[in-house]
């Protein structure tokens, strides 16, 4: 289960440059400092770092369609071990949407490298939503998958 979540933090890495912001969608500073975070935690596999990134009443629904509520279960969930525990990633959001002041939509794209990749996949996605509480950015649902692949022919 641990593979699946974590794919989760994972993807809230790198730069929102290349997701075409805007002025009008400024937040993005504040985000890139949440994805240094996730980069910190994920490369750590520090659970705990990984659960502070959500807020106390956040959602996870893994690709396999458990669904985990709450920041502790979430880091106990992160605490399990699994094929991730020992790859590295990288994350770049591919685009954010602005649904109010302090609410962003997120669509990430995470690579995984190093052993126990290719049991997940080497590449997922994952959709998030991330709100201002607290003068910092936090994530209150995250919805990580794998693509299932090109259409049978």
């Amino acid at each position: 289960m641990k593979q699946t979540l974590t794919l989760v933090f994972a993807l809230l890495t790198p730069t929102l440059a290349a997701c075409g912001t805007t002025a009008e969608a400024a937040p993005s500073i504040d985000l890139e400092a949440l994805a240094a975070s996730h980069d910190d935690a994920w490369n750590r596999h520090d659970p705990a770092m990984q659960a502070a990134l959500f807020t106390a009443d956040a959602t996870v629904v893994t690709p396999s369609g458990d669904r985990v509520e709450g920041v502790e279960a979430i880091r106990e969930l992160f605490s399990q071990a699994g094929p991730t525990n020992d790859t590295t990633s990288s994350t770049r959001f591919v685009g954010m949407q602005q649904l109010s002041a302090g609410l962003v939509l997120l669509d990430g794209v995470q690579t995984l490298e190093g052993p126990g990749a290719e049991i997940v996949g080497s590449e997922a996605r994952i959709v998030a939503v991330a709100e201002r509480r607290d003068g910092r950015w936090q994530l209150v649902a995250a919805r990580p998958y794998v693509p299932a692949g090109p259409p049978a022919r």
